[in-house]
């Protein structure tokens, strides 16, 4: 099993939440009693499982909720990067995805701009799908220098 299959299965939605307590309330105070750990919106971990994670391990469950969250999402620039398996010098302080309309988000940092579907982009694993390596490449050292993402040769 990969280490996104493994973490995917640790991941709870509120619908999985919601059906081990009887009412609303009991779920409320079980995550403010800390018993669960928000990953992203409608995505928790269980406590134990959240505090045996690495930091990659956490960057990773965001991704797979946001994954199953928007259904089509294209993961780029760092990571991508990440899912490519390249060795970044820091983990992305957001997920970086590319979208074609404006939006915001709080999540995830929106990047706009044309993709050519399939060629730039891999589908990774049933339901996520990121910038082929050419192109999470290409992204990167387009940044400004300033900007510049660094990846560990």
């Amino acid at each position: 099993m990969t280490q996104l299959e493994e973490l995917n299965q640790k991941l709870l939605t509120c619908q999985q939440l919601a059906a081990r307590y009887p009412n609303r309330y009991q779920l409320e105070a079980a995550i403010a009693r800390g018993l669960y750990r928000r990953v992203a919106r409608g995505f928790y971990l269980h406590r134990t499982d959240w505090d045996s994670l690495t930091p990659e391990e956490v960057y990773l469950a965001r991704v797979l909720a946001l994954a199953a969250s928007y259904p089509g999402i294209i993961f780029s620039h760092q990571t991508a990067a990440l899912l490519h398996g390249l060795p970044l010098e820091s983990l992305p302080e957001t997920v970086h995805v590319y979208c074609y309309h404006r939006t915001r988000a709080k999540d995830y940092t929106v990047h706009h701009g044309e993709l050519h579907l399939p060629t730039d982009t891999t589908v990774l694993a049933p339901g996520i799908r990121i910038t082929s390596l050419e192109r999470t490449l290409t992204d990167l050292a387009e940044k400004p220098s300033t900007q510049r993402y660094r990846i560990k040769l």
